[in-house]
């Protein structure tokens, strides 16, 4: 049995130049956010025993609680980035997520505003994955040009919505420099 890595809590912030808010999800292990989910609400109560509560159109639910908000599938979502070496271009090779269980997708971007944009530069789905002990895969190349994955960093998007608990541990993304 894997070990609990986060403690999720949610805390709903506007997003600037939209009236719909994003939920987060920080981790009281290591203090900092986290990822986000695929849910909003109108608001949200914290009650003094730890249970959070979202209201949306005169309903009422309970948060952390199964997969589905009003029938719909509710999904996970981690963004981070790699930048090792920063002076220097890289060609982006194979990733490899480490986790209980193989995340739905893989999304990848090579810079912030093709993220805000849904602008993807790469995909890799669930049924490409491979189990090598974590579960790996080579980066595709871009949707837009057909190019490899060529940048100073790499912003990935890790995906999950199934009712399995989804513990991601770590990811290692493999590089080579460019002269």
């Amino acid at each position: 049995m894997a070990e609990t890595i986060f403690k999720l809590s949610n805390c709903a912030f506007p997003v600037e130049g939209e009236q719909t808010c994003c939920t987060f999800a920080y981790s009281e292990l290591s203090q900092s956010w986290v990822g986000t989910f695929s849910y909003n609400f109108d608001k949200y109560i914290l009650k003094d025993d730890s249970s959070i509560y979202g209201m949306k159109n005169g309903n009422t639910y309970t948060l952390n609680e199964g997969t589905k908000i009003s029938g719909q599938d509710v999904v996970a979502k981690v963004l981070t980035s790699i930048a090792p070496k920063q002076i220097n271009d890289k060609e982006f090779l194979r990733i490899r997520v480490n986790s209980d269980y193989k995340p739905d997708e893989i999304n990848f971007y090579t810079s912030f505003d093709q993220y805000e944009s849904g602008d993807i530069k790469g995909v890799i789905l669930k049924s490409q994955l491979k189990n090598y002990l974590g579960y790996e895969q080579y980066i595709p190349r871009r949707n837009d040009n057909g190019n490899r994955v060529q940048s100073r960093v790499l912003l990935y998007e890790i995906k999950h919505s199934d009712e399995t608990e989804f513990t991601l541990v770590d990811v290692q993304v493999q590089y080579k420099l460019l002269s």
